[in-house]
């Protein structure tokens, strides 16, 4: 007899993936009707019902790490139905980059949540700086205490979205993080440390090699992990990943600018690659890229 779990798989698998234009296409009706509309609901539960597949392969990644897998599931469904509700189908970026996103966000929240002594991801660990950072900068513009600062305030001086924050200060509230001394510094540095072996700065060449001549579908999964979708679009435009012929800082910046995006200067995207590279060179991509090069 099969179990719950393997019956919800089981159905799960009944769903045909979207191509990206349906996918599109579902949005864009989506999005034409009231968000409290029957319509709305249907048109977004044809995208919960088609991506599962994908909350089901991010959960795997986490399995061992204190939450049920089948937990882990249902963790991430409220990350794929945010995505499916912010994103923004002119960025011609595929959806599964951006979902991926808010799914590992809210899975990792639910592994934090299981008690104080999990680790924090080394990518929350340098959001949480940032936002400390821009916290004490509007403490002291604005003379006010600490829990006067807003999430809109800080979305706004870091240019990110409110929900991002307030899960992210929920991290914090969780770990009971209030300032950089508070964060578990060994810890973080002991990963990187051991990370600095395989991958490190004083050795980019070796990143760039698996990224010019490992396996091309191997390490766009590991891209599409990176927490924001420029760190991934700018990564694999400047090696001719998915689909993309290998491009110059200027020629990027130029397509950004050609599609209103912000950060479309080839400085900003010179800064955005430098911050997509050494996230890509921490333990949580490291492994990943070390098994790729290894195996090539």
């Amino acid at each position: 007899m099969k179990s719950s779990l393997q019956l919800y798989l089981d159905e799960i698998d009944q769903f045909c993936q979207l191509s990206h234009d349906e996918q599109i296409t579902v949005i864009n009706t989506m999005n034409s009707f009231p968000k409290d509309s029957e319509k709305y609901c249907y048109y977004r539960n044809i995208m919960i019902e088609t991506n599962m597949k994908l909350v089901v392969s991010v959960a795997k990644n986490y399995i061992g790490r204190g939450v049920d897998f089948e937990d882990l599931i249902q963790e991430g469904v409220p990350g794929l139905i945010k995505a499916i509700e912010n994103f923004d189908v002119t960025h011609e970026t595929v959806f599964s980059t951006y979902a991926v996103i808010w799914i590992k966000q809210y899975m990792e929240l639910a592994i934090q949540r299981t008690g104080s002594n999990m680790q924090v991801p080394h990518w929350i660990y340098m959001f949480i700086k940032k936002i400390i950072r821009a916290t004490t900068e509007v403490i002291q513009e604005r003379d006010c205490q600490e829990e006067d600062v807003t999430d809109q305030e800080l979305a706004d001086k870091l240019g990110e979205q409110v929900d991002m924050i307030h899960g992210i200060r929920e991290v914090m509230k969780i770990k009971n993080i209030q300032n950089l001394d508070e964060m578990n510094n060994d810890a973080v540095n002991d990963r990187e440390a051991g990370v600095a072996s395989m991958i490190d700065e004083s050795q980019p060449d070796i990143l760039d090699t698996i990224l010019r001549e490992g396996d091309s579908k191997k390490i766009i999964m590991v891209i599409d992990q990176l927490p924001k979708w420029k760190y991934c679009q700018i990564v694999k435009m400047r090696y001719g990943l998915d689909g993309y012929e290998p491009m110059t800082l200027e020629s990027i910046a130029a397509y950004f600018k050609e599609k209103g995006l912000p950060g479309n200067t080839r400085e900003s995207v010179r800064q955005l690659e430098a911050k997509a590279l050494s996230m890509l060179r921490s333990e949580k991509y490291a492994d990943q890229l070390k098994e790729i090069y290894e195996g090539r």
